[in-house]
């Protein structure tokens, strides 16, 4: 059934429907019955308000999500910094970093490939392991910290590479 589905594959309309119904069932406002059921009695513009506000909360929580969905769905992801002290290196921290994000990621509903990230050419054989690849089209939202990494990355003698994608496990 529905209780061992996996996350993020219900209905985001259903569980607005079971939230307003507990409300209905919760808001202390009778549904009217006999002559009260008739339009013009007061218990009947007391039930038909509070209907009135379930219907347009529902619709506000209807448009909440989807929205939150969509500015999940358009999102940049961008892998920075992963810095493990050397003292604590070699016991898989970093790595663990990477695998809980890239489940995070999972999770929400997004693509590996909508991950990012900017590093070293000498770490990214580490990455690699990973399933991020070298791209050269980043995004181009990307584009003030490319150009500013790449300064920075030849004062040092280095070069900056960026890359994408990610899997949850790590090829060992």
């Amino acid at each position: 059934g529905r209780y061992d589905a996996p996350p993020g594959s219900g209905s985001v309309e259903e569980d607005i429907e079971e939230e307003i119904w507990s409300e209905f069932e919760n808001d202390g406002v009778d549904f009217p019955n006999g002559f009260a059921s008739f339009p013009w009695t007061k218990e009947y513009k007391e039930a038909s308000e509070a209907s009135a506000k379930r219907r347009e909360r529902g619709a506000y929580l209807v448009r909440k999500a989807e929205k939150e969905k969509n500015m999940s769905q358009n999102q940049l992801w961008e892998l920075a910094s992963v810095y493990v002290l050397p003292e604590w290196r070699k016991k898989g921290i970093g790595s663990e970093l990477i695998r809980r994000l890239m489940a995070k990621h999972i999770t929400v509903g997004r693509k590996r490939g909508d991950v990012y990230l900017l590093t070293l050419d000498s770490t990214k054989n580490w990455y690699r392991d990973f399933g991020f690849e070298e791209t050269d089209e980043p995004p181009a939202s990307m584009a003030l910290e490319i150009a500013a990494g790449g300064i920075l990355t030849k004062i040092i003698g280095a070069q900056l590479v960026c890359m994408q994608g990610g899997n949850i496990n790590r090829v060992e």
